[in-house]
């Protein structure tokens, strides 16, 4: 039994299978009988099913995402080789089951992770979350992991699978990003409340400078006069030193 190309009087290749069986008489072989199968089409579906199976193995090799076959029913998670590069995994292999796996989150993340993987295999949510994953050297770094699942004709789900993507480096500039919009913001109130705190320091002052001033000028005892001058003076001595802050 064995699979031959042949090439037809046209000059066409085709595979044929060839399939014989030897009649013996007194331990000899005297007569061989068999059929010939074409089996180009079989042939050549098998080698574009080893083409697709070499062109995914590839896209997974190559790819900088990491991508993920969870089971259900057994528990059990398969990973691509580039999620374990992701990780730090190459040599050791990440755990297997679902709850060792959840054991690597970051402990703020993992009744979030639990809950929208539940709530998409039973609801058909949207999976699509971000969350702090513990890597070999111990450091923790940020993924986003999408995925979906496919489900039986009676709902139950079969198996769920995608993909997680590194996003440490855009955590962090987004994170910078917003410390410096707040900066900026309280930089913006401190400076619209600037002029609103200059008006009430310089008024306060120049209104005593000009009561005392008017009430020197008044009928007045020397004393009185004396003691009206001396806080017209400390007022405007006040100003001069605000206005050098200032400046």
């Amino acid at each position: 039994d064995v699979v031959l190309p042949f090439d037809t009087a046209k000059g066409r290749r085709i595979w044929v299978r060839a399939m014989g069986r030897v009649q013996y008489s007194d331990g000899k072989p005297v007569f061989l009988y068999g059929a010939f199968q074409d089996v180009t089409e079989r042939h050549y579906e098998g080698l574009r099913h080893k083409i697709n199976e070499q062109r995914l193995e590839m896209v997974l090799e190559g790819s900088r995402d990491g991508f993920w076959d969870f089971d259900p029913g057994t528990g059990r998670i398969w990973y691509s080789p580039s999620f374990h590069r992701l990780v730090g995994y190459e040599d050791e292999g990440l755990p297997e089951q679902i709850e060792e796996y959840l054991e690597l989150l970051h402990p703020d993340d993992r009744d979030a992770v639990a809950v929208a993987v539940t709530t998409h295999l039973e609801e058909r949510a949207t999976y699509d979350v971000e969350y702090r994953l513990r890597c070999k050297d111990g450091d923790y770094r940020w993924f986003r992991a999408r995925g979906l699942a496919r489900w039986a004709e009676g709902g139950e789900a079969l198996r769920m699978a995608g993909s997680i993507v590194d996003i440490t480096e855009s955590k962090r500039i987004f994170n910078a990003m917003e410390v410096a919009q707040r900066e900026a913001e309280a930089g913006s109130r401190s400076k619209s409340a600037f002029p609103a705190n200059m008006s009430h320091e310089i008024r306060t002052p120049m209104a005593a400078i000009m009561g005392f001033a008017e009430l020197a000028q008044g009928d007045c005892t020397p004393e009185e006069q004396k003691e009206y001058l001396g806080t017209v003076s400390r007022n405007a001595n006040y100003l001069l030193t605000l206005l050098n802050d200032i400046l």
